[in-house]
């Protein structure tokens, strides 16, 4: 049998073409975690504009903003004329989903569900839509190394201290994190104990819920520590005052993106938070990344 050279380079040129991805194309990403994977995967170029929780890499804060990633307009989406839109699932109001594809827009939705395996899949699949296969494994095999460190040092604890997160975000009444949050899945991951693993969800703080869930130590955002005018306004709360937290000061705070996105940097997240948690590196908590 023949074999047409000229077809098969031709396929394979294709193939090559399809692997690297449109560089030229106009991506809108919406999602702080999206958008951070997008740049790690090198497609940072390809981002035309994002949403108000996408602040990293740097570079992503002097791209036009196209509102919250859950009080998005599709007006406002639309009238950047990308080629796509890559968003985290959790994009709203839902009729701006409906609206964007109405009008023709190709628009992708990742999951997110806040587990390292997840993590995983989210980098696959933003790197199969990119063409960034490869970059996309890398980051995946550096990630389940530090995971695999981090539960190696896991396994040595012989104590797991209370940990109560605290969300503060948008002039809202505060709220503690429950179970089947990107806070409990860190939580675990910096080798504590969710002391409000008996709500799902988020709820409101109350100085009753405080008091009972008596956390040895309080986790918060950096947005939110500054919602709350620094430590000393989170330790004036309703039924802080009376928590060993508050006793000792034993407050971590990091930016929120780091602290719950699961994205690329996730595993040096927890790795500082266990660090600070376990008195190993007590500082590190403070880290500027």
């Amino acid at each position: 049998m023949r074999i047409n050279k000229r077809a098969v380079a031709l396929a394979f040129g294709a193939a090559l073409l399809s692997s690297l991805g449109n560089a030229s194309e106009r991506l809108v990403t919406l999602g702080g975690d999206v958008t951070e994977i997008v740049f790690a995967l090198g497609a940072g170029d390809r981002v035309v504009a994002v949403d108000s929780s996408s602040v990293y890499p740097p570079k992503v804060r002097q791209l036009p903003q196209l509102g919250y990633l859950r009080a998005l307009s599709a007006e406002g989406v639309l009238s950047v004329s990308a080629d796509r839109i890559i968003a985290n699932a959790y994009i709203g109001p839902s009729a701006v989903k409906q609206q964007i594809q109405a009008a023709g827009q190709q628009l992708e939705l990742v999951e997110a569900t806040p587990t390292p395996e997840q993590l995983y899949d989210k980098i696959r699949r933003l790197a199969s839509l990119l063409g960034t296969v490869a970059a996309g494994e890398d980051i995946i095999a550096t990630l389940k190394a530090d995971f695999a460190a981090l539960a190696e040092r896991r396994q040595r604890l012989s104590h797991r201290p209370g940990v109560l997160f605290v969300m503060n975000h948008g002039g809202g009444a505060p709220m503690i994190a429950g179970r089947n949050t990107a806070a409990d899945s860190m939580i675990q991951l910096m080798g504590g104990r969710n002391v409000a693993d008996a709500i799902r969800a988020y709820k409101p703080m109350t100085a009753e819920a405080l008091v009972n869930a008596a956390p040895d130590w309080i986790v918060v955002t950096d947005q939110g520590l500054e919602q709350f005018g620094g430590v000393d306004g989170l330790l004036r709360q309703p039924g802080m005052a009376l928590t060993p937290a508050a006793e000792s000061r034993r407050i971590l705070s990091m930016d929120a993106l780091l602290l719950l996105g699961f994205g690329p940097r996730t595993a040096d997240a927890a790795t500082t938070l266990f660090n600070a948690l376990h008195g190993e590196s007590e500082n590190d908590a403070q880290r500027d990344y």
